[in-house]
């Protein structure tokens, strides 16, 4: 805020009061009522510098205030774009400020987290949209990241299910073509054969 000073009443100079005896002049004696003006006159100034001082303050405040305002409909605006369908409207919270005018202080935008059924791809894209549009935004909040982290396990969670599928699709594949007997073969040689790669389905653990 800037500095306004305060105007200081300056005394009159003895010069002007007295003359060069020391007494005061007959024509500089103040009547009683003009002194009594004059220290009316000397109490004006600083009632008006409180008020110059009080608009100062009120100024700082709105200003700050609409600061305030961009700085959280910009936010909300970042989580909207970057969710796209799955983003819903933004909602406000106001403060009003000394010129008379609402201020929004906080805000949130609903996000639809929830997984695609049966479509662990689609969940799998969803994720990553919901988890950048948590994180859209210059400053995310302690509870965007925690959104980010929710859409980071919906991920992992729709992948180890679609690999859960693949796994299925392919043994119903080697069933109908005729060739589960000598995949059991195989499977058997692999698991005396301490040099060979395990099967693939334990790779699920590191999803789980």
């Amino acid at each position: 805020m800037a500095k306004i000073p305060l105007t200081a009443t300056h005394p009159i100079s003895s010069l002007d009061r007295y003359g060069r005896d020391g007494k005061m002049a007959q024509n500089d004696r103040p009547s009683p009522g003009q002194d009594s003006q004059s220290r009316g006159r000397q109490t004006e100034p600083s009632s008006s510098s409180q008020d110059r001082v009080q608009l100062s303050r009120e100024a700082l405040q709105v200003s700050q205030m609409a600061t305030t305002d961009r700085a959280v409909r910009d936010h909300e605006a970042a989580h909207q774009a970057a969710g796209g369908q799955y983003a819903g409207s933004a909602s406000f919270a106001y403060q009003q400020g000394p010129d008379g005018k609402r201020y929004a202080v906080s805000g949130e935008v609903t996000i639809d987290a929830s997984a695609v059924a049966g479509n662990p791809e689609a969940t799998m894209k969803k994720a990553e949209t919901v988890r950048a549009a948590a994180l859209a935004p210059v400053d995310p909040s302690p509870q965007d990241h925690q959104v980010a982290i929710e859409a980071s396990r919906m991920e992992l969670q729709a992948r180890a299910e679609l690999q859960s599928q693949h796994v299925e699709e392919s043994a119903e594949a080697r069933k109908e073509n005729g060739t589960a007997p000598s995949e059991s073969r195989q499977q058997n040689s692999a698991s005396t054969d301490p040099n060979r790669q395990s099967a693939p389905e334990r790779a699920l653990n590191l999803y789980a």
